[in-house]
């Protein structure tokens, strides 16, 4: 592990350790807030950096996977920065239907796509389109699911209800899916791999 990355990795945890110890000491209010959502954000960030940074020197279908994996936490990234203009800014709840939603549900799509080359195992030419192929069937039938139990209630016929029900359902299936894939990797991998997978396993459930 390069030592950039070891110091990005340090940077998350300590943040993920400062944000607990605000939401223990501080009570509710604009500071805790304040402090929630910057070390969320920077958190992010720091992921977002570190994927980077390992996909610059990769190449084929790992650099590939480097990048989907930076991409999905730049989504998540995006969506909290959004959530902060709402939080700090404006000073005002979300609304019910929030058009950010859709962001929140994307990463996961893309980080499971990643999953599905199968990082650890160097594959033929023939598997890596194979892997090109799982991943445009998995984005076509994520976004028909999306847009078939959420999206239809959010603009076709607005009901918040049924939007909000829909989605919760949806977001926590994804969550499980990516979790059982990568418990199914944890088992098949060795060495660094199978570290790399128990963290994002970790990171997924947190």
């Amino acid at each position: 592990m390069r030592s950039s990355t070891r110091v990005w990795i340090g940077i998350a945890v300590a943040l993920t350790l400062t944000q607990a110890l605000a939401s223990a000491m501080l009570q509710r209010g604009l500071l805790l807030t304040t402090i929630s959502d910057f070390a969320l954000a920077l958190i992010l960030l720091a992921l977002v950096v570190t994927f980077a940074q390992n996909a610059m020197p990769a190449r084929g279908r790992l650099r590939v996977f480097w990048v989907m994996q930076a991409v999905g936490w730049l989504t998540l990234l995006i969506d909290q920065l959004w959530w902060m203009l709402y939080d700090l800014v404006w000073q005002k709840p979300l609304p019910t239907i929030f058009a950010g939603d859709a962001l929140l549900f994307t990463p996961g799509v893309m980080m499971l796509a990643g999953f599905l080359l199968k990082p650890h195992l160097e594959q033929s030419k023939r598997r890596a389109r194979l892997g090109t192929l799982d991943f445009l069937l998995l984005m076509v039938w994520w976004v028909f699911f999306y847009v078939y139990l959420v999206t239809c209630w959010q603009y076709v016929s607005r009901n918040e209800a049924l939007y909000n029900a829909n989605y919760d359902r949806l977001y926590m299936v994804e969550i499980l899916v990516v979790a059982v894939v990568l418990c199914v990797l944890l088992k098949r991998s060795h060495g660094a791999w199978k570290r790399f997978y128990a963290l994002y396993l970790g990171a997924v459930l947190f």
